[in-house]
């Protein structure tokens, strides 16, 4: 079987794709027109789908024959002109993540946030298992990665 990977441009993206290169497992790797996928297109293991987390289309085909995913795209800036992309790219795009991988049988799926989506960690580390305990968001981007975590549940 294969792995898909959404945001494996990105900075821990392309940490994880260097980790599971390692492995014997082909990788199917979403990625947009104008990501650099330099040094990533000489690893014979991964197939490059061309396309975005906001078109369902791209993410059910590039999940085609996988059954894993890790799905690592976001939009992730502190600030936009437009918020509706946080919703659009890191809601709408998680959902269609999900639904792709119900669609294609996989059997397990990594989401990931940045540690912000939490909340204050008064001083303790964090894990899958801590829950936002108030919805006081700071910024677009945590509340839409909230909102996105609820969709996965």
């Amino acid at each position: 079987m294969a792995i898909f990977i959404t945001g494996g441009t990105g900075f821990i993206g392309r940490k994880l794709i260097e980790r599971l290169s390692l492995e014997d497992e082909v990788l199917h790797l979403l990625v947009r027109s104008q990501s650099s996928i330099a040094n990533l297109e000489r690893k014979e293991k991964i197939r490059f789908f061309y396309g975005d987390v906001t078109d369902e289309n791209s993410v059910l085909e590039g999940m085609k024959g996988c059954d894993k995913v890790y799905h690592l795209a976001a939009y992730a800036r502190n600030w936009s002109f437009d918020k509706n992309q946080y919703y659009k790219v890191n809601v709408r795009g998680a959902v269609n993540v999900f639904e792709s991988a119900l669609k294609n049988r996989v059997k397990k799926i990594v989401f990931t946030s940045s540690c912000v989506t939490l909340g204050p960690s008064q001083d303790r580390a964090l894990t899958e298992k801590d829950w936002r305990k108030r919805n006081h968001f700071y910024t677009e981007y945590e509340k839409s990665k909230y909102l996105a975590e609820l969709e996965a549940l």
